[in-house]
């Protein structure tokens, strides 16, 4: 894999918020191409035309949404980073793009060193701001963790869940059964007293696994 991303994408309707986050980012990646898009349509087109390393993805969008346009990009382009750049601060949005298997969420307006964070996911495929992991934890209101011993296969698992993964695709990933990877799915939830992937997911932050 390159030392760095070498190409970027950034998807926002407003003008004035790409040209910024350019202005930023060139002065680390002074040898990238940068691409912009206003809508998750003309997103998906460059996406279509051009290898991108990071998408800085806005989630209200005229046209296509990140809501509509994450999940053709992560089926079509799975090799993209893709960041979530938001101004909006809302569990359920957040939990809705971390079960879909985004690399990471920014909300506009943190002090987190932007190309800090380009780095880690470029270099780690995940990064958290402390506070999206605040808002995350916050779902389980006063609920305390106990973090359970898990196996290998139950670990790696709940890290390709968290990624957006399908069964079938955790299934090809460990070489084993995709019945096989379904009974670790229902062990787990009940292991973990999670009612849903949601809360599965919460509980792998929580405690640390992902």
């Amino acid at each position: 894999m390159k030392n760095k991303p070498t190409s970027f994408l950034l998807a926002d309707d407003h003008t004035i918020v790409a040209v910024g986050l350019k202005e930023v980012l060139e002065q680390e990646f002074t040898t990238a191409k940068f691409y912009t898009a206003r809508t998750g349509q003309e997103a998906l087109a460059i996406l279509g035309q051009h290898p991108i390393d990071i998408l800085f993805l806005d989630v209200s969008m005229p046209t296509l949404d990140a809501y509509g346009a994450f999940p053709a990009i992560k089926k079509q382009y799975p090799a993209t980073k893709v960041i979530i750049y938001t101004q909006f601060v809302a569990k359920d949005m957040i939990l809705h793009f971390l079960h879909q298997g985004v690399n990471s969420i920014l909300f506009k307006g943190e002090t987190d060193d932007i190309c800090e964070v380009v780095e880690q996911v470029w270099a780690t495929g995940k990064w958290l701001s402390r506070s999206v992991r605040e808002l995350v934890e916050g779902q389980l209101g006063e609920k305390p963790i106990h973090k359970l011993p898990l196996g290998e296969n139950e670990r790696n698992i709940i890290r390709h869940i968290s990624e957006g993964k399908s069964s079938k695709e955790i299934a090809e990933l460990l070489h084993l059964g995709e019945n096989t990877i379904n009974s670790y799915r229902q062990n787990l939830l009940k292991k973990t007293g999670s009612k849903n992937t949601d809360e599965l997911i919460r509980y792998a932050f929580n405690s640390g696994l992902i």
